[in-house]
């Protein structure tokens, strides 16, 4: 055989691994120009902040390696984690976000390998997905939890269908550690374990669910521990933050639904969901034969998602929360796409699918970046970042730092610290005040609104520029 079959027979051989391989190949190179970015928002008041605080102190789970106020109570496996890859790598806000966007590569390899079809096929098609979603897209290489929590999500899910125990302990163990609101998805496998066994097996009386909770034991070590060293088992702050009042719940589930299948171009979501479904009903010739397309993965995937759903419809709402839901229902739908168009056709079934999943990444590619201010839900955070530099340029130009001053967020955090990427080196920590009578100069940047001016000072605008979405201002006490 001549060395041109070979690569063609390679090819065939192993096309679905090639096509993946280019996919993870061009997230790679995308995700390298987010590395330089500053912390932006939660990033710099919580998480980043968090995490070199932990590497100025001591690089530790133990609830003692941050104080209450940065920590707030939250199991610290994240901040842990990160840590101590910047203790190895550097403390600099760029080799962090290497290690937020190796956490996101694992995800999409894992998504790939770990979870074939019935025929044992690997299919790159579910990872597509994944990676035209911008919300995936904005959270790759940010210090935010939401990313590892889909990981070992991800891995939990696959314990416990291989009924590797180990792999589910660990990895359901590490989600609560990273984010305990993970809490409900470990409820979520217990209740998902006993309807699949009172339905497949007809037993009431169960017991190996408590095999399930085992990893709730490392996280009531830590809430033991916590109460041991601060004399509460969680963060005062947060007592109190759930609403079960209708309205409310019905605004969440409302906000979390029409961001997860609506917004970002999501609504093709719908379209491609229906077409799939409409594939097979007109296909399949019993609805047993519907069966298929709900394979194991996709059935627990599903049941996860409804479970943490409903359960952050009670509690505070922001949409990067549901990013596991998100990652998960696109990884189901991705298969059914995958499923639908094998069927379909057979002998060139990549094709296909390609397409389909082309149309869906230059639906949502003007989502990418919304113009707006979205959080962290796409990558608009940018111009924020671009912004709250200029401001800061301005601040120190101005030598506004010579005078009392005051900031409103995250300027007042921007100014901790040199290595959260906004102030030079050689620049000490300035603190930030609320506005008195002694206050000389006071930048905002809106969003947010509003400035820490208890006594109503009246402020006279001297100057303000935009960038972008954001709005810059220097103002000055007086009329």
């Amino acid at each position: 055989m001549n060395s041109g079959k070979r690569i063609l027979l390679f090819i065939k051989t192993y096309q679905y691994e090639l096509i993946f391989a280019v996919a993870l190949i061009w997230f790679y190179i995308w995700a390298l120009n987010l590395l330089k970015l500053p912390l932006f928002w939660d990033e710099i008041g919580v998480y980043g902040r968090g995490i070199f605080s932990m590497m100025d102190s001591k690089i530790s789970l133990h609830p003692d390696a941050l104080p209450p106020e940065i920590s707030r109570g939250h199991p610290l496996l994240f901040t842990y984690l990160i840590a101590g890859w910047g203790y190895l790598f550097g403390d600099t806000v760029m080799a962090l976000r290497a290690a937020a966007l190796l956490v996101s590569l694992l995800f999409i390899v894992s998504a790939f390998w770990l979870f074939p079809d019935r025929e044992g096929r690997r299919s790159p098609f579910p990872v597509i997905v994944v990676l035209v979603q911008p919300v995936f897209l904005a959270q790759s290489t940010l210090l935010l939890p939401e990313m590892m929590l889909s990981l070992f999500t991800l891995l939990a899910i696959a314990g416990y269908l291989r009924r590797q125990y180990w792999l589910y302990f660990l990895a359901a163990s590490a989600m609560i550690l990273v984010k305990e609101t993970a809490l409900i998805l470990v409820c979520g496998f217990v209740a998902f374990d006993f309807l699949n066994t009172l339905i497949k097996e007809k037993k009431l009386m169960q017991f190996r669910f408590l095999l399930y909770l085992l990893p709730l034991l490392p996280y009531l070590l830590f809430l033991w521990i916590q109460k041991q060293t601060h004399g509460w088992y969680f963060f005062p702050y947060h007592m109190g933050g759930f609403n079960l009042e209708w309205k409310a719940i019905k605004g969440n589930l409302d906000g979390f639904l029409t961001f997860l299948f609506v917004s970002q171009g999501r609504y093709l979501w719908l379209i491609l969901g229906g077409l799939v479904a409409g594939v097979w009903l007109t296909t399949q010739k019993s609805w047993k034969k519907l069966l298929p397309i709900f394979q194991p993965f996709d059935a627990i995937a599903l049941f996860l998602s409804l479970v943490y759903l409903l359960f952050y419809c009670t509690t505070y709402y922001m949409n990067r929360y549901i990013l596991v839901i998100v990652l998960l229902v696109a990884l189901v739908l991705g298969r059914g796409i995958w499923q639908m168009v094998r069927q379909l056709s057979p002998s060139l079934s990549w094709l296909p699918a390609l397409v389909l999943i082309g149309l869906m990444g230059l639906i949502q590619a003007p989502y990418q970046n919304s113009g707006k201010f979205t959080y962290d839900e796409d990558m608009s955070y940018r111009t924020y970042t671009k912004a709250t530099r200029q401001a800061i340029h301005y601040f120190l130009e101005q030598k506004m730092y010579e005078q009392p001053f005051h900031v409103n967020f995250p300027l007042d955090f921007a100014l901790l610290d040199h290595r959260y990427g906004y102030l030079p080196d050689s620049m000490e920590t300035m603190l930030n005040y609320p506005i008195t009578e002694e206050t000389q100069n006071v930048l905002l940047m809106v969003p947010p609104q509003g400035a820490n001016n208890p006594k109503k000072q009246p402020l006279t605008q001297v100057h303000n520029w935009w960038c972008g979405y954001v709005e810059i201002r220097h103002l000055k006490p007086g009329e």
